[in-house]
């Protein structure tokens, strides 16, 4: 598997082009390696809760600086717990990918989570 995920910059970068807008057109899209950007977001929920699922990204905010390239985005995630007919949803803001231009492309590494443990093994 492959350490970093590539997707196509824009043609050119100036005051007309709306990053953000360019990046939520594009994920998602299966062609030019776009699917493979969540691979370098964080979407995972952020306590262990096996009825938790992934609902969605909402890009917030792109810049690119020289060669370095951010992703701001926050992280949507759904739950329900059928036994109390409870459902909701809860938000990680505020979310950053670093990446850099290279070649014309936006090169950022994948997201390494960490390893899972055992509540013994936390401590």
């Amino acid at each position: 598997m492959d350490e970093y995920v590539s997707i196509p910059a824009p043609d050119s970068i100036d005051d007309e082009v709306d990053l953000v807008e360019y990046v939520c057109e594009h994920l998602g899209n299966d062609s030019d390696g776009w699917n493979e950007l969540l691979r370098a977001l964080d979407v995972a929920p952020d306590h262990d809760d096996s009825r938790v699922s992934f609902a969605g990204v909402e890009i917030t905010d792109v810049t690119v600086n020289g060669n370095a390239v951010t992703i701001v985005y926050d992280v949507e995630f759904f739950a329900y717990y059928g036994c109390r007919d409870v459902d909701g949803s809860y938000v990680n803001d505020a979310l950053v990918a670093d990446g850099i231009v290279r070649d014309g492309m936006w090169v950022f590494p994948v997201h390494q989570y960490p390893e899972r443990q055992a509540p013994n093994e936390e401590l």
